[in-house]
């Protein structure tokens, strides 16, 4: 009788051990199931927020083909652009625009050809996307700014007409300024100041961000780089940044 009873514990004990297991992994699959629907939607997410920061839109499989960015920084006085492949800057370098006559229409896209004959391939070009409206209303600055979208149009057109096709994308200026802190009220401060960082050899007073996104550069590439006028390394600098700042926070954010 013990005996019975003792199997009949058993069994019983066996059952309630087995249905505890069941719930148990059960709850695991309930709690798995919502952890990856919660990061499935978090990606999603910074996926959106990305793709709002820039135009065109990208879609994950065209991130992950880039392996290339130059990036583009086109002013009245010239054009600046940075290479960024793997970590490392590889073309850093500017050209002024020299072009007098408004409606010197051969002559601007001479200019234009020729940037982009010395912009080097890359799967993906950007440029941060700012408005010239403020500028134009000055009477000042019309030719000025005239010229440069005249210019402007000219390389993009040359660029997208390139076989293959790379990505030609626009970036918000904001984008820069929130990661790197240089906006000052309602300006931005110089962008040299976070390239003069990049440049030092002790990074234990860097930044988070700026030891984050610090590139390697070849040695030539900073000589030319230090040699150019205050306005020259602004641009360049700004190519710089742009270059990293659309690695990091628009093709970095893949998952």
């Amino acid at each position: 009788m013990e005996q019975i009873i003792f199997y009949t514990h058993s069994v019983s004990c066996l059952c309630l051990g087995w249905c505890q297991l069941r719930r148990i992994h059960r709850t695991t699959q309930i709690l798995n199931s919502e952890a990856a629907a919660k990061k499935k939607d978090t990606n999603t997410k910074k996926r959106n927020i990305s793709n709002r920061l820039i135009f065109p839109v990208l879609t994950v499989p065209q991130k992950e083909n880039v392996k290339s960015i130059t990036a583009v920084d086109l002013r009245p006085i010239g054009m600046s652009w940075c290479k960024l492949e793997d970590g490392r800057v590889t073309n850093w370098n500017y050209e002024s625009i020299n072009i007098r006559a408004l409606n010197d229409h051969m002559a601007i896209l001479e200019k234009a050809r020729s940037l982009v004959e010395k912009l080097p391939k890359s799967d993906a070009y950007v440029e941060e996307d700012r408005t010239l409206i403020n500028k134009m209303t000055n009477p000042l600055y019309l030719g000025i700014y005239s010229r440069k979208i005249q210019v402007h149009s000219s390389v993009l057109t040359l660029i997208c007409n390139q076989n293959p096709e790379p990505h030609y994308v626009f970036m918000k200026p904001l984008v820069v300024q929130q990661l790197y802190k240089i906006q000052v009220g309602g300006e931005r401060s110089t962008t040299q100041k976070i390239v003069s960082q990049f440049l030092e050899e002790d990074d234990s007073r860097l930044s988070e961000i700026v030891r984050k996104t610090k590139p390697c550069f070849d040695e030539c590439l900073v000589e030319n780089y230090l040699k150019q006028k205050h306005e020259v390394r602004e641009t360049m600098s700004t190519a710089l940044l742009v270059a990293l700042t659309f690695s990091n926070e628009i093709l970095g954010d893949n998952s």
